[in-house]
């Protein structure tokens, strides 16, 4: 990409020395008038800036701040470069050594901060289209359309009006403030690399201020005009990366109370992950809760808190911290907290903001320092076998996120023990095959076999295991009233190994989503925690969907997966789309949010999105050996596009099964059709 587009710098290279020559070297000055050597120069301009633009757009950068480091490396050296121009300029300003020399270190000079501000133009760029959307592409184009147009405000030998140059340089720097505001890409920044990055957005701005302050002592009257506003094309360059440094750097500095955020958010993943790893290293039930209550303690910053268990339903355990066991004791009497949840099975919490004498009824007959209590219950199948005290100095010491956070913890933390213990326990009681028709119908259960009505889209699915058990996992989750997340999966393998990993799937997903992470955070987070979870040498293919009613859009991202299978009723056709991705557990996430994109497309009425396994696109015709392949599926899908979801499912499922039949070596099949409302 970069060499086909080589023939623009050669062109502005070769316009730029037309103009020194036209300048300096008195034939070709006479030879050519002053407005072709206006042309020149805006031919110039316009070369070297479809040069950069297309240079920079195919560079590759690891991440912001190498983006960053290059920017300020090529700055510094740019700078510093025309510090030794001016210098070396006052040395030969001498009559006798001529202006000839002193024009040369003057094109120069002017060419450096030339090409310097646009290639740091166009390195922020890549910065605001970071998560592009449609509307900051369209005005990127007006801005770049009208700063390559402003370059003929350089041409000399006729009066150009200045009203529409004044109008051109408020609608630029007009643009220029509105895609400042484009810095989605500081939300992934860490604490620490908000300072660098301040740091180094900060010696880019001093460094084009530095550039700019040098083009104003440029002595070349008949190449930068008097009036600044003549020099449009520079201008509105410095105007747009100057908005955009610092815009930049201010939101970096009220950023940096939400980045210790994101980091404790980052704590709270790593904490269940811990959890998570225990259940599936099969610790016992008594190390699980005590390493939650643990993780509740420092995670909503408690003073004192306690954890009471009945170890095999009938001992009790008590693990106190903080808090002397007389005044545990104490709030046992007072408020009764078995009794309360006795009576409110579908409690999940109870939070005492005050803890004055009157509440606990002490009547002058003890007292406790603590000021505020949160007191979670401990169900297993729907038995209560003890709870979680957290206490506070101060009232009101708890708020709904930490409630939340630590209803999370402690609620899916049992789902994904009861899920994984009791997959396992069945299977491996016995491998006899009645024992493993109960592992298939407790698999079926983690698998929605129903989807609630609603207004937005009609959902149907199947699952076809090749074994009594199976990898393939599909599931949904409700966001709000009009956003919808769907998810399939696939594990690597078959059989019992790849069932066990299945229902770690869905914990992963079901305790991820309800986090309402952004996209690209949300498959970081889910790689990290297969890797966490899955052992060697095994993957997922994993696709995310998620449907935004209100915005009118999907935005979905694959790992590894079949690609998606979309029915435009639109446009009346039927496509996959083709994306980027790589399974989740190949690598770690430092490398793999490199692999992974986030796309976007828009929603309509009667549009189908078809997700499936590769069960279904490999599955062998029995006599012939050929697969059901992608092109089969698409034309089933397009001949039964008017049909309802189910429907839809049934004549796939249908032609998929009567193609397949005899098949000895088929792979697990799952499909899920959402069709829009």
């Amino acid at each position: 990409m970069e060499e086909r587009n080589t023939h623009w710098l050669v062109i502005g290279l070769i316009a730029y020395l037309l103009v020194i020559g036209w300048h300096t070297l008195e034939p070709i000055g006479r030879a050519l008038p002053l407005f072709v050597c206006s042309g020149l120069l805006v031919l110039s301009y316009a070369g070297h800036f479809l040069y950069f633009r297309a240079m920079v757009n195919v560079r590759r950068f690891r991440s912001v701040d190498h983006l960053l480091t290059v920017a300020t490396i090529t700055g510094i050296l740019a700078f510093s470069s025309t510090l030794m121009a001016d210098f070396s300029k006052r040395l030969v300003s001498n009559p006798w050594q001529g202006e000839l020399l002193s024009q040369l270190i003057d094109f120069m000079r002017l060419y450096v901060v030339l090409v310097y501000l646009l290639f740091v133009l166009f390195l922020f760029k890549k910065l605001l289209f970071y998560q592009k959307k449609r509307s900051v592409i369209l005005l990127w184009r007006l801005f770049a359309l009208l700063t390559i147009t402003a370059s003929i405000a350089s041409f000399q030998g006729f009066s150009m009006p200045r009203l529409p140059l004044q109008l051109a340089w408020a609608t630029g720097i007009t643009l220029s403030m509105i895609l400042a505001t484009r810095i989605k890409w500081i939300a992934f920044q860490d604490r620490a690399n908000h300072w660098l990055s301040i740091g180094l957005l900060s010696v880019i701005v001093l460094v084009v201020i530095g550039l700019w302050q040098q083009l104003e002592r440029i002595d070349l009257p008949l190449i930068l005009l008097e009036h600044p506003v003549r020099n449009l094309f520079l201008y509105l360059i410095i105007g747009m990366v100057l908005i955009y440094g610092v815009f930049s750097i201010l939101a970096l500095f009220f950023n940096l109370p939400i980045s210790s955020v994101m980091e404790d958010k980052d704590s709270e993943i790593k904490s269940y992950q811990e959890l998570h790893d225990m259940i599936l290293n099969r610790d016992s039930p008594e190390d699980v809760f005590k390493k939650l209550f643990s993780v509740c303690m420092s995670n909503t910053f408690s003073d004192a808190g306690w954890l009471e268990l009945r170890e095999n339903r009938r001992k009790p355990m008590q693990i106190a911290e903080g808090v002397e066991v007389d005044d545990i004791e104490l709030l046992e009497r007072s408020l009764s907290f078995d009794a309360r949840f006795e009576k409110q099975t579908a409690s999940d919490h109870i939070y005492f903001p005050m803890l004055s004498p009157k509440t606990l009824s002490l009547n002058g007959n003890g007292s406790i320092r603590y000021q505020s209590m949160l007191v979670y219950p401990i169900r297993v199948e729907g038995e209560l076998v003890g709870k979680i005290g957290l206490l506070k100095e101060f009232e009101d010491g708890f708020d709904d996120y930490m409630i939340g956070m630590g209803k999370s913890y402690i609620q899916q933390s049992k789902v994904v023990y009861e899920n994984v213990s009791l997959l396992k326990s069945k299977i491996e009681a016995e491998l006899d095959m009645e024992q493993m028709r109960v592992a298939r119908k407790v698999q079926r259960g983690l698998l929605p076999d129903s989807f609630p009505k609603n207004d937005y889209v009609s959902v149907s699915a199947f699952s076809e295991s090749a074994l009594e058990v199976g990898g393939d996992y599909y599931d949904f989750f409700r966001l709000g009233e009009d956003r919808f997340a769907f998810v399939i999966g696939d594990v690597s393998g078959k059989g019992t190994s790849a069932a066990f990993h299945m229902a770690q799937l869905k914990g992963i997903f079901q305790s991820l989503i309800q986090l309402e992470l952004e996209p690209a955070e949300f498959m970081k987070l889910a790689n990290q925690s297969v890797n966490n979870c899955v052992k060697q040498g095994l993957f997922i293919t994993f696709t995310l969907v998620l449907l935004d009613f209100e915005l009118g859009k999907m935005v979905y991202s694959r790992a590894g997966h079949c690609p998606l299978l979309i029915y435009s009723a639109t446009q009346d056709s039927a496509r996959y789309l083709e994306d980027d991705g790589i399974a989740l557990g190949i690598m770690e996430s430092e490398q793999f949010v490199h692999h992974q994109m986030i796309y976007e497309l828009p929603l309509e009425t009667g549009d189908i999105i078809a997700l499936y396994t590769d069960g279904i696109s490999e599955g062998r015709n029995a006599k012939t050996g050929e697969p059901f392949d992608y092109d089969r599926l698409l034309k089933t899908l397009m001949k039964s596009r008017f049909l309802d979801a189910n429907a839809i499912r049934d004549r796939i499922y249908s032609e998929f099964k009567a193609f397949t039949v005899g098949d000895l070596h088929r792979d697990d099949a799952s499909l899920m059709i959402i069709k829009v409302q």
